[in-house]
């Protein structure tokens, strides 16, 4: 009993994770993928994800570089003007190539970038660098 209590005392909030893809299935899988170690939010609409990301914390954020309304540079860039800590969180995807613009942004930055389709042991272990701790699926 004793180390049934200890445990509960040591164990850690599940991490909150805001996925943000126009694409529904792709935003889907990743949510379900996630969802059995994690809090996971869903955001397909990228000006709905910086109100998201300006008012609540999450401790990682995979966020799609190309979609309609706002790209993942300009959710990134209005974040980091709000709060740059949240900025850092943002883990970007996307399903490949991109411009010469687009790849400038990200060499000029320290988030971390991963192609569509995912392995998601890498996927864990990129959300686990971003929150600072270890990270399973």
């Amino acid at each position: 009993m004793e180390s049934s209590s200890k445990q509960r005392q040591c164990s850690v909030e599940p991490p909150r994770i805001l996925v943000v893809d126009d694409d529904e299935r792709v935003a889907g899988l990743l949510a379900r993928v996630l969802g059995g170690t994690s809090n996971v939010d869903v955001a397909t609409d990228a000006t709905v994800a910086v109100e998201r990301l300006v008012d609540e914390r999450f401790d990682a954020v995979l966020c799609d570089l190309h979609m309609p309304k706002l790209s993942g540079r300009q959710v990134y860039e209005r974040v980091a003007d709000e709060n740059p800590e949240r900025a850092r969180r943002m883990i970007f995807v996307t399903g490949g190539g991109f411009s010469r613009e687009v790849q400038q942004f990200l060499d000029e930055i320290e988030n971390p970038l991963l192609y569509k389709p995912m392995d998601f042991g890498q996927l864990a272990s990129t959300i686990g660098e971003v929150m600072g701790r270890p990270f399973e699926l």
